[in-house]
């Protein structure tokens, strides 16, 4: 599950600033794949990360067949906000990251209102608590056009159901086996996906993995100054792959995913390089035990994710 918001006094936020078209292009890129109630739990939501230690701004979206991370670096961040707390058993909170859902249609607000703007960087006001977001165009002498949405309430189990975990399914793709050489095609259903993905980013670049699933790659993956966005999607028809020896990908967004994960991974900067390649490693395990139960590619898909559900 999504991990609990910070209790914070009325107006105690986290502020940063980035590159407004960094994160248009991101919103863009993302909100496509925001899917609904019936394609899994937790799906309907698009989640926005805003890491001030970081210095990074994260969004991530599933639908259970497709998912995508896009990462946008931050130009300017305060430094981490200090709770006190309420007594001499309550400690002082340090909050350096705040962890929020949005709705499709939240998120496409903001594009709606910046979309004319030639606006050079934005200033991001986020709530402690989580509760909303708020975009102030920062280019001029003057705060220009503003919009504030807000957040979704705190995502909750029904008894033992698992939110499905985007980074986890897009961790899992990356760590497997690249093809060397294969054939494959794409359904109606994926292009309608990520056809506004590729509109956002100017293109769709596509790896093909040995478990018939797809890697979209974006970004400077290797030093991953500016923005950065991994998706996976499935594939079909690659029987004839031929394998390399090695991952669909192995860089520094790795450890992005890394510190993504819902189940507990390091919160509030980059994960170490053992722990993000033994949890890489742990996951492409787990991905292949379940493509030895899948019955086959058919020509429709089963709604199953890529993975499984959050690990």
């Amino acid at each position: 599950m999504t991990a609990t918001p910070a209790a914070a006094p009325l107006g105690v936020m986290l502020h940063a600033t980035c590159d407004m078209a960094g994160l248009l292009m991101a919103l863009g890129a993302v909100v496509p794949h925001v899917g609904t109630d019936r394609d899994g739990a937790g799906c309907d939501r698009l989640r926005l990360v805003l890491d001030v230690e970081a210095m990074r701004l994260c969004l991530l979206a599933t639908d259970s067949v497709s998912a995508i991370m896009a990462s946008v670096p931050l130009s300017e961040a305060d430094d981490a906000v200090i709770i006190d707390g309420d007594g001499p058993v309550s400690a002082a909170q340090v909050v350096t990251r705040v962890d929020l859902d949005l709705t499709a249609g939240a998120a496409k607000t903001i594009i709606a209102v910046f979309r004319t703007v030639a606006g050079e960087t934005v200033r991001l006001d986020v709530p402690a608590d989580g509760r909303s977001i708020q975009v102030t165009d920062t280019s001029g002498m003057l705060a220009g056009r503003t919009v504030r949405v807000a957040a979704m309430g705190e995502w909750g189990p029904e008894g033992d159901e698992q939110r499905v975990d985007a980074a986890a399914l897009i961790a899992s793709v990356c760590a497997a086996p690249l093809a060397l050489q294969t054939t494959c095609s794409l359904l109606p259903k994926a292009l309608s996906r990520w056809s506004p993905t590729a509109r956002a980013l100017g293109v769709l670049p596509l790896r093909v993995t040995m478990g018939g699933m797809g890697l979209v790659v974006y970004g400077d993956l290797y030093a991953a100054s500016g923005p950065v966005v991994l998706g996976c999607l499935r594939v079909y028809g690659t029987v004839d792959a031929v394998p390399s020896t090695e991952a669909a990908y192995d860089g520094p967004a790795t450890a992005v995913l890394m510190d993504l994960l819902l189940d507990g991974a390091p919160v509030g900067g980059e994960a170490t390089e053992e722990v993000s390649h033994a949890m890489v490693s742990e996951l492409s395990a787990w991905l292949h035990e379940q493509d030895d139960t899948d019955p086959g590619d058919g020509d429709e898909p089963d709604g199953d994710t890529p993975g499984g559900d959050a690990a």
